[in-house]
């Protein structure tokens, strides 16, 4: 409202507002009600010539007009009459029917005249504040119940009235979305996804650095479906990105492995890129497992790897893009090709301890020992299944596995993307900044259409601000339709918070006095002084914070503020979530026999094996091979080969043997290196 019009403004305006602002459901009651009265009201007006002996003698217009007046007064009237309180005849009315007919033409009529009278200065500037607050989302509570509450979906906070507490968030079925939770570490941000996950049916993909998810929801996320716990259950990686096969799945890959917005020097590791392909045309040819071929590539002699690669003829050419078209025993002296492969191995180096997670082994390749069960690779369909995954490596493996983990995600966003699947699913990270997704705005702006809810937590906004710059930081928020801020424990985020919860017209008011002194004579001549006294007050009014971020910092423990997009904005402050006393009732996940992470012995790909030129036929004489076989080398054909070898083609997740991605069976090592390992050169 414009105080310039404030003189045109009628308690009639207020009205009007105030019937607008009302939510669809309380206005419907009301319309409801209004016409119950109404046909009572008429119902009495038809009965009222009937019963008031006085409207009997009226006619014309007039009687219709006392008759509505009347309305359900006369059945009143008739109950009087009956109880032998009124006492009246056709000739000799009782005159009390008159002031009844005209009492509700005064009341109207006095109501449209207190509509038309001007408000009360003070009851304007109260109208006028509580409109600016509403343009900016800040709503009244019953507003914020009427249309967030959810029984289902992703809450975020509640609101206790004192007589019901009432679950804030966004619905199952109609909410659309992501959500980003900014809260400073032991602010309750825990508790927050303990509660989410108790809420949401759908499938759901949890980055749970603590452990403390699992332990407490998995008993029960494992009655709406499968769970998976990751490390312990597989993922098969390569599958995911193809194979490697497709050059934009290599750089999605690349980008996440090593990590080249990381490093003050880019260069070294876009290099490496090359690689990547050579590797996913080698592993093709071979029938082997790109992402474990190259992790063995990162911690094996160079120049075997390299003239390995060189023995396709599709790989050749990458390999030589990397070296500069040196030959691999000469690539050492070209200090580029030495410094990107340094990077290379120095990136890949801290994942070769979950080799076994994200590229399963062939359960041959370890004599003795099973390590490779089909029910431990987690299954493509796991979201059409309602399942659910836990990956669960502690902080300190996540900032050396980020990358893993990063992959991870970003393998299984892509896949359920690229079926076209619409299922919702449940995607939240916990200490994102941690995890290293560096291209998350592209994901927030893209998979949302395809049904997936990502839910971010981060400690600050200068804890985003360190990973994803300013501008980055800026994009990500306002790709997240849904926030929820905990008291911030830093200026920054608190200044974050005062802007988003908006501004208010505030009183700043000014007094001003003054006092001037006259001289003047009287009648008798005599000089006299005359003091003069004069004080003045006036108010403006000025926007500011509605909070300011002081006072956001300064938050009641418990209150959280939220904003929520459905059909406009809604800003508002409510109680965090928090379902401690309820976690006694939680079954543990003891009874789910999940599997645990094992690390065992490492083996590598034997590189001068691979390389060496098949065996010449020797007219059926048996020739004696001075070589050993090599350790990873393609199964012998079987009847059932070409059936496999069509299935290949349309199942990138079968088997390792029968889409031939896996590590294939491998014998002893070199007897030329007995410890498995070739020393790096360069």
């Amino acid at each position: 409202m414009d105080l310039n019009s404030a003189a045109q403004v009628t308690i009639g305006t207020y009205f009007k507002q105030w019937w607008q602002n009302l939510p669809p459901a309380r206005r419907k009651r009301i319309w409801l009600v209004l016409g119950v009265l109404a046909v009572f009201w008429l119902a009495g007006a038809i009965h009222a010539p009937t019963a008031v002996a006085g409207l009997a003698r009226v006619e014309g217009p007039f009687r219709l007009l006392m008759s509505l007046g009347m309305g359900g007064f006369s059945f009143l009237w008739r109950i009087m009459k009956s109880a032998g309180m009124i006492q009246e005849t056709a000739e000799e009315p009782n005159l009390l029917w008159l002031p009844l007919a005209l009492l509700l033409p005064g009341v109207i009529g006095l109501f449209f005249y207190i509509l038309s009278q001007p408000p009360n200065p003070l009851y304007g500037i109260q109208k006028m504040l509580e409109k600016a607050s509403r343009s900016q989302g800040r709503v009244e509570t019953d507003a914020v119940k009427e249309k967030l509450a959810i029984t289902k979906g992703i809450p975020l906070t509640e609101i206790d009235d004192g007589k019901s507490k009432t679950l804030i968030g966004l619905d199952y079925e109609r909410s659309e979305g992501h959500v980003m939770v900014v809260a400073p570490t032991r602010a309750g941000k825990g508790l927050h996804l303990t509660d989410t996950l108790r809420c949401y049916p759908g499938p759901a993909l949890i980055i749970d650095p603590k452990g403390e998810q699992f332990q407490r929801t998995a008993a029960l996320r494992r009655k709406l479906g499968p769970v998976y716990r990751i490390p312990g259950h597989q993922v098969h990686l390569s599958a995911y990105y193809r194979h490697l096969r497709d050059r934009d799945e290599a750089i999605e890959l690349h980008y996440h492995l090593l990590r080249p917005w990381a490093s003050s020097e880019p260069i070294f590791a876009e290099k490496a890129l090359s690689l990547f392909t050579a590797v996913g045309l080698y592993a093709q040819a071979k029938r082997l497992n790109p992402i474990r071929l190259l992790l063995d590539l990162a911690e094996s002699n160079p120049v075997e790897a390299l003239t390995a690669l060189r023995m396709v003829a599709t790989a050749r050419r990458h390999v030589d893009i990397f070296t500069n078209g040196a030959a691999p025993n000469a690539y050492q002296e070209d200090r580029f090709v030495t410094s990107a492969l340094g990077n290379f191995t120095t990136r890949l180096a801290p994942y070769q301890k979950h080799i076994d997670t994200i590229a399963p082994p062939d359960p041959s390749t370890y004599s003795g020992q099973v390590v490779h069960r089909r029910e431990l690779i987690v299954p493509p369909d796991w979201a059409r299944q309602n399942g659910t995954i836990y990956i669960t490596y502690s902080l300190n493996d996540l900032r050396a596995a980020g990358g893993v983990v990063s992959a991870t995600i970003a393998a299984m966003l892509r896949y359920h993307m690229r079926q076209n699947q619409r299922q919702k699913v449940l995607v939240a990270i916990d200490e994102l900044p941690a995890v290293g997704l560096r291209n998350i705005a592209d994901y927030l702006s893209t998979c949302g259409g395809y049904g997936v809810t990502l839910l971010l937590y981060v400690q600050s906004v200068a804890q985003l601000q360190s990973l994803y710059g300013k501008d980055g930081t800026r994009a990500i928020l306002s790709n997240c339709d849904h926030q929820l801020w905990y008291p911030a424990a830093e200026m920054e985020t608190a200044r974050f918070m005062s802007e988003l919860y908006g501004t208010m017209l505030k009183a700043s008011p000014m007094q001003s006095a003054s006092r001037s002194a006259r001289q003047q004579r009287d009648k008798e001549g005599k000089v006299q002084t005359q003091m003069t006294n004069n004080q003045g007050a006036s108010w403006s009014w000025r926007e500011g914070a509605a909070l300011s971020p002081n006072e956001m910092m300064a938050l009641p423990q418990g209150q959280v503020l939220a904003t929520m997009l459905a059909g406009r904005r809604y800003v508002f402050l409510g109680r965090r979530l928090n379902s401690i006393h309820l976690f006694d009732q939680f079954p543990a996940p003891n009874g789910l026999r999940l599997p645990r992470p094992i690390y065992r012995p490492r083996r590598y790909t034997d590189w001068r094996a691979l390389s060496a030129p098949p065996l010449r036929d020797t007219g059926g004489k048996k020739q004696v091979s001075r070589k050993k076989p090599p350790q990873t080398q393609p199964e012998e054909k079987s009847e059932t080969q070409p059936k496999a070898a069509e299935k290949r083609k349309t199942d990138a997740f079968a088997k390792p043997t029968e889409a031939g991605n896996g590590v294939e069976k491998a014998a002893k090592p070199d007897s030329r290196q007995p410890s498995g390992r070739t020393k790096l050169m360069g």
